[in-house]
This record gives C-alpha cells, sequence and structure tokens, in this order.
C-alpha cells in the first residue's frame, strides 16, 4: 500500500466510522484492498502517553495503519486528537484501530477537526471489546486477550478468530511478546511501558501482503542510552509467560 499519509494533508479530518475504526470510509477501503500495507502494533501503554507519542513520531510517514491493542487507550486517542488539531509535528496514518482493556473506559469523548485550525466537531469515541478490520483482503481479529485467558492458553482466542474468519489476531495483556503460527497467526507486542518476565519495553511492526496468508513481523525493544531512545529489532522467541 503507498503509504497514506502522503496522500492527505498534515492535518487529516477523520472521525470513528460504525466499524469502530477512525479513519474515513475512503481510507477504510483503500487499506482493504491494499496489495501491501505495513502496519504498527502496540498494548499495554498504561498512561505513559509520552512513550506512546515518541514511537508514533519516529514511524510518522512510514505505515499505513495502527493497532493498539487496550490499556492506555486515552494515552492514544489524546495524541489522535493532538495531532487532528495540529498541536504535534507529526502525522498519524489514516487508519486507526483500538480496543478496549481491562484498564479503560468503554468511551472517549473527542474534538475532530473539520479541517486544520477551523472549528471541530464533538464525538464519543466507543472502544470496542473485539474489532475486525480488513488489510490486503485478510481479516484481522483484536482483543486485549483478558476476556480470553490469554495467560493459561490461546485456544479460545484461537476458536473466535476462526469464528470469525481471520488471518491474524492481534492481542495484549499479558505485558510478554509473543508470536505463534497456528491455524492463524497470532500476534501480542509486549508492553511498550510495563514488560513482564524479563522482557524488554516493545511493540511490533507487521506487514501484510494480498496474496499470501502470512505476514512479516518486526518486534522492536526500546532501549536508552542518557537522553537517547533507540528502537533495536529481537526476537521474542526467548520470553516464557509466568
Amino acid at each position: 500500500m503507498k503509504n497514506s499519509t502522503n496522500q492527505t494533508n498534515f492535518c487529516n479530518p477523520l472521525s470513528q466510522l460504525d466499524s469502530f475504526l477512525i479513519s474515513t470510509e475512503e481510507f477504510q477501503e483503500n487499506l482493504s484492498h491494499a496489495k501491501s500495507a505495513r502496519i504498527l502494533v502496540f498494548s499495554d501503554s498504561h498512561g505513559n502517553r509520552q512513550q506512546l507519542e515518541r514511537i508514533l513520531s519516529y514511524f510518522s510517514g512510514h505505515i499505513d495503519a495502527i493497532a493498539f491493542c487496550g490499556d492506555g487507550i486515552s494515552d492514544l486517542l489524546s495524541i489522535i486528537e493532538d495531532v487532528q488539531d495540529c498541536a504535534l509535528p507529526f502525522t498519524i496514518p489514516p487508519v486507526t484501530a483500538f480496543v478496549c482493556g481491562n484498564n479503560d473506559s468503554s468511551a472517549f469523548p473527542m474534538e475532530f477537526p473539520v479541517s486544520c485550525r477551523q472549528s471541530a466537531c464533538s464525538q464519543i469515541v466507543k472502544i470496542p471489546q473485539c474489532l475486525v478490520f480488513t488489510a490486503c483482503g485478510h481479516k484481522i481479529f483484536m482483543t486485549h486477550g483478558h476476556r480470553y485467558g490469554v495467560y493459561s492458553s490461546l485456544e479460545n482466542l484461537e476458536h473466535e478468530a476462526q469464528i470469525v474468519g481471520a488471518d491474524f489476531v492481534f492481542f495484549g495483556h499479558t505485558h510478554v511478546p509473543q508470536f505463534e503460527y497456528r491455524k492463524c497467526i497470532l500476534l501480542n507486542p509486549g508492553s511498550i511501558s510495563l514488560p513482564r518476565s524479563y522482557s524488554s519495553p516493545s511493540f511490533a511492526m507487521v506487514t501484510i501482503f494480498a496474496e499470501k496468508k502470512q505476514m512479516e513481523a518486526s518486534f522492536y525493544r526500546i532501549e536508552r542510552s542518557g537522553n537517547q531512545e533507540f528502537y533495536k529489532l529481537y526476537s521474542p522467541e526467548s520470553f516464557i509467560l509466568h
């Protein structure tokens, strides 16, 4: 998918659609039928808005969609609101998917500007427990994970994905990165702020292709040296959930 952020103005007026995505009907359709798409997947910011802001700023202009797997929804939506109001010096991709974590509220009031520096319309954004959206012809099932017992097993999550016909699953809750090939592909990006099981703060970048039922997943570990922050590629396989 040709990067959609390059096709829009710096302040791209969006709103929540009936699908629960923050986007426009046109951008949602573009993502659904794209030949390839890069999606930034992250979860469990738990109030660390600054960390989330730095990640989004770093990848600004290089991603086609955002997928947030819950616990920290106010961090994400307040950033989107500020970007839409031209209060932050970077762009947000034109499709944002998100779900409600066990520490999130089910609704969030937002102001969506009609155009940059002009009048805004108010909207109560609904935060769904689960979400299904399409990228490159593939259904993606998203949920936080606390309702599916992901600490002990991924079987319930896999079963739900089969019911909705999803090829890929994004989830969070455990704060531990996971990537598993089953009847579908399941991905947990870990937590960007509160890692567990000796993992590091982390997130993932996935690339999805229309012609194959696979994804390329790159996990990034957040490291710091003095005042500098680095995002280093790593494998999540060494971490065991406990």
